[in-house]
């Protein structure tokens, strides 16, 4: 897993830019640079877990892990066709409501 908060002053608004990276920018462009685990799960801010990332044609989407080990994590959607982005929070592999 890689995650890192690539220095950014608030990664909780910031999306990757698609010339952010020159292999990855357009793939991963849209992503937030981070998401914050809801309270319940204690708050922590995950990071990206690029090697989660898969595509096809009708999204985009990728796993966050926050930076130590946790039973908690999240997974982004972006859906092509809506324009939408949709964040679910697991815990271990349960889907938390």
């Amino acid at each position: 897993m890689h995650a890192s908060p690539n220095f950014v002053t608030n990664p909780q608004r910031e999306t990757f830019a698609a010339d952010w990276h020159p292999q990855l920018g357009e793939r991963l462009a849209g992503f937030p640079r981070c998401v914050a685990l809801p309270a319940q799960a204690g708050g922590e801010l995950c990071w990206p877990d690029f090697a989660t990332f898969i595509e096809d044609a009708h999204c985009r989407q990728m796993m966050y892990c926050p930076m130590v080990a946790s039973e908690f994590s999240a997974r982004v959607i972006l859906e092509r066709a809506e324009s939408t982005c949709v964040c679910c929070f697991y815990r271990d592999h349960e889907l938390l409501s």
